[in-house]
């Protein structure tokens, strides 16, 4: 675990801060300086990106992470260029198809708002960013080097991205310079990763694909139907908020998915490290360390999301003070999601067993099964609920695809994530929020969230170490206590 925690905690400190960059962006410039309709432009057309980035990229990089540490020299080289050439193709199939129905697309995504005809391709070029930023990242990963990634995928697009909502701010760019100012941060990203991924490892090619074995290929259609029903989960509620609501709608929806978001961090800084090294424990049928892995990480987890989920929503009603009272109608919105976070990373190291298994091909059934899931769930609850409803939804939809993903690791490894101190994790979260959330107000916003804030931090921190919850927290607790 040593490489692990370090690289974990690195990855974590710089998603801490892309998140308070981000936090800064959408709870003060997006809602401040853009009008809500506009705000709803950028969150829609990033969404559409999202989604379509894992179809370019085809499983490639998960190709990649699952198959580089078996390989060497000349497999090794084939496998790297073959995983290149896939998002090379895809991207290109993927800009012809929109040149020839462009006009069709337009009118389905845009509904009864109004979007420019130019919107498609904006978001086109930034899909096509994300997705070989997506492979150069996963290159470096491969080789367990994700620091710099990290970094770049959480913290500097961010930062540019707040630097561009500065000069909006003061009118230095329109809204139209503005999405291509976007584009170019996205673009930026993306070279500055293929940089690293090139000068970080030693990269082989071969055109020669010859008698490459043909499970490479099924193994990426299953992860891209994988990654795309994740995805389907956290990006498709916002196109569909769009068609049934309006693009205001899509704004309050964005902030509250950002800030339920938090919770998610250490699984995602996690997640980063632990795939590849996953992957060697399964290559090298190391059942007992998967096992501990497992467990040590869903607890771990476990422990941290409890701390952050209750950390926000102790204070989501003077966080939402600080914004526009339109975006107040989105509150329970972070419940539902934060919820939600908080069973996907009690899971641990779930998804990354599945993914480097022999089963991984289950992936592809229980995506169809959550795609369907999720639009089925949101046509049904957004007309009545609005945009709670696709909150209802999403969780509706995760839990029925990690309780899936976990039987299948239950029944194919005997091995589950959870213990009786995970069912105190959750009795302490729910026992502390409902006493803070019980105190005494003060009249001072900013006061009344440190004050919460403090208390809940001490009241949890401390009853979890006196009850030794997690070993690895408690060392963690110690070698901060003796710094001090």
């Amino acid at each position: 675990m040593g490489i692990v925690i370090q690289q974990s905690v690195k990855n974590t400190l710089s998603t801490y801060i892309g998140f308070a960059i981000g936090a800064l962006n959408t709870l003060v410039f997006y809602t401040h300086f853009m009008s809500a309709s506009d705000y709803g432009i950028v969150a829609l057309m990033l969404s559409i990106a999202t989604v379509g980035a894992p179809f370019m990229l085809f499983g490639s990089h998960q190709m990649l992470i699952r198959f580089y540490p078996k390989y060497s020299g000349v497999d090794q080289a084939k496998l790297l260029t073959l995983s290149l050439l896939i998002p090379i193709v895809m991207s290109s199939v993927f800009g012809i198809a929109l040149y020839f129905f462009q006009e069709s697309l337009l009118r389905f995504v845009q509904s009864d708002s109004t979007l420019t005809p130019y919107f498609l391709w904006d978001v086109y070029f930034i899909a096509v960013f994300m997705a070989f930023f997506e492979y150069f990242y996963a290159l470096s990963r491969s080789q367990l080097k994700s620091v710099f990634g990290n970094f770049a995928k959480e913290v500097l697009h961010r930062l540019l991205i707040a630097l561009g909502l500065v000069g909006y701010s003061f009118e230095w760019l329109d809204f139209h310079s503005f999405i291509i100012l976007l584009m170019a941060i996205y673009g930026l990203r993306m070279l500055l990763m293929l940089v690293y991924s090139l000068r970080a490892t030693t990269i082989n090619w071969s055109l020669k694909l010859s008698n490459f074995k043909r499970t490479h290929l099924v193994y990426a259609l299953v992860m891209l139907m994988g990654s795309a029903a994740a995805l389907v989960i956290l990006e498709v509620d916002k196109i569909m908020i769009n068609m049934y609501l309006d693009l205001d709608q899509v704004a309050y929806y964005t902030v509250a998915v950002f800030i339920a978001t938090l919770v998610a961090v250490p699984f995602r800084a996690m997640h980063q490290i632990t795939l590849p090294i996953t992957a060697q424990l399964i290559a090298n049928k190391d059942l007992k360390g998967l096992s501990d892995l497992y467990k040590k990480s869903s607890l771990n987890l476990s422990i941290v999301t409890a701390l952050i989920l209750i950390l926000l929503l102790v204070n989501i009603d003077n966080l939402y003070l600080l914004i526009p009272e339109a975006y107040s109608q989105a509150i329970f919105v972070v419940y539902l999601l934060g919820i939600s976070k908080f069973l996907d990373a009690s899971l641990g190291i779930n998804n990354a067993i599945i993914n480097n298994s022999p089963y991984y091909a289950y992936v592809l059934g229980f995506g169809v099964i959550l795609a369907i899931l999720t639009v089925l769930f949101n046509m049904w609850l957004l007309p009545i609920y609005g945009i709670v409803g696709a909150a209802y939804a999403s969780l509706f939809a995760l839990f029925i695809y990690n309780v899936l993903k976990l039987v299948l690791v239950m029944i194919n490894y005997k091995m589950q994530p959870y213990s009786y101190k995970t069912i105190l994790v959750v009795v302490l979260t729910v026992i502390i929020y409902l006493t803070v959330t019980n105190m005494s107000s003060a009249s001072n916003n900013y006061i009344d969230m440190l004050l919460k804030s403090f208390v809940t931090l001490f009241v949890f921190v401390g009853i979890s170490y006196k009850m030794n919850l997690s070993s690895s927290f408690n060392h963690l607790i110690d070698r901060i206590l003796r710094r001090n």
